[in-house]
């Protein structure tokens, strides 16, 4: 078992998780894989040495399971060049280069202070094909022009994509993958995909420090990024070791969160090899209230406990404080009783200077760019009293 029982800061290290974002004029369809992500191979668990220092107490590790690298959409059109290995580096206490970039070098060196004990690089799983394919060389679709338009040496020519930030949406297919870059069937950016993500896998081992000294944990991980009607419904996927599907599961192959789980659990959890995933909400204060929704509750009770069940088991945690906003609490919510002095703290919805109106008991849209209603079912602590009413009302807390 990789060696993080509490974390308790997640630092955000080398690049803010700005989203994919998807317009809300634009309904993005699922689009599998042709062949499906294959689940994780059998074999036996790479092994690794006890750690010398071992306390069955509990202890507090501190960390970061939010890395993004040149692997991402965003984080590359922003010109930010670090790769896994650079990544690990820096969260392992080393020097290493950031940007702005010069022809490809750094014109400037940084280090932490203090070493991380774990780390996590969780790259945008959706659009690694892409991003992959419009920034090596001797990829075939280098010169197409949504990839000239990505990487900043031409001019959008979609109106919605010069709306919308050209960059970005350089990459997006208009209802599923973009045919200039992944081809008709959108299959051909499935084996760069699968390349990255073994790369990404291989820099994680490489830093994993398998000897007593235990001093430095990697996970392997990716980030799921539906950002519905510019809402932010993501969440980082980590691993408790090596064994992991072949491809990520992205938002564009299973665009609900069941969906999502059913896949994760299918290919992971469920194929007795080892492996074992577990998912973490983002940034739930921008998700408009969809984040913590109880969406089957028009499903015959056994579908209901089964559903809430595999939520249960998927997804145990929640990220409670970020760069862009805490989602613990806030004072004044609809049906919220009482006030916290602590639940001002950090509250990006309310920066502006407007209260944004209440959700009520439905969902909105537009939290992204700061728009849209706010619904207590944004912060955590609320979303742990739905479970305890899931708990009275069906047996099941999700």
């Amino acid at each position: 078992m990789r060696r993080a029982l509490l974390v308790i800061a997640g630092l955000l290290i080398l690049g803010m998780a700005w989203l994919a974002i998807s317009p809300p004029e634009l309904n993005f369809t699922a689009q599998a894989w042709q062949p499906s992500s294959g689940p994780t191979p059998s074999g036996p668990l790479l092994e690794r040495q006890p750690c010398a220092d071992y306390s069955k107490k509990r202890a507090a590790f501190f960390g970061d399971l939010h890395i993004h690298t040149s692997l991402s959409m965003d984080a590359r059109s922003r010109d930010m060049l670090t790769n896994p290995d650079q990544a690990y580096q820096f969260a392992r206490g080393e020097r290493i280069g950031f940007g702005p970039f010069i022809d490809g070098k750094a014109t400037r060196r940084g280090q932490i202070q203090r070493p991380l004990d774990f780390a996590a690089v969780t790259d945008h799983a959706e659009w690694i094909g892409e991003v992959t394919m419009c920034t090596h060389p001797k990829s075939p679709r280098y010169q197409a022009h949504a990839c000239q338009v990505y990487r900043g040496e031409a001019e959008s020519t979609s109106l919605i994509g010069n709306i919308m930030g050209g960059r970005f949406m350089a990459l997006m297919g208009f209802g599923g993958r973009n045919a200039e870059i992944c081809g008709e069937d959108g299959q051909d950016c499935r084996a760069p995909l699968k390349t990255a993500w073994e790369l990404t896998q291989q820099a994680s081992e490489r830093y994993y420090d398998r000897s007593e000294d235990c001093e430095f944990t990697t996970f392997h991980g990716w980030e799921y990024s539906d950002s519905v009607m510019m809402s932010k419904v993501h969440r980082n996927v980590i691993f408790r070791n090596e064994k992991v599907p072949e491809l990520p599961i992205s938002s564009q192959e299973d665009k609900t969160p069941l969906g999502f789980w059913e896949e994760l659990d299918e290919k992971c959890n469920q194929t007795g090899t080892g492996c074992e995933a577990l998912t973490i909400p983002h940034n739930p204060n921008v998700s408009n209230g969809r984040m913590f929704t109880v969406p089957y509750r028009n499903e015959t009770l056994e579908e209901q406990r089964r559903q809430a069940s595999l939520r249960q088991r998927m997804e145990p945690l929640v990220e409670m404080m970020q760069i862009k906003g805490e989602s613990e609490c806030r004072d004044g919510l609809w049906q919220v009783a009482g006030a916290d002095d602590f639940c001002g703290f950090e509250k990006i919805r309310l920066m502006s200077g407007t209260t944004p109106q209440a959700c009520q008991d439905d969902t909105g849209s537009g939290a992204l760019r700061g728009a849209g209603c706010q619904s207590r079912l944004d912060f955590a602590r609320y979303a742990m009293i739905e479970g305890m009413r899931e708990q009275d009302r069906i047996g099941v807390n999700p």
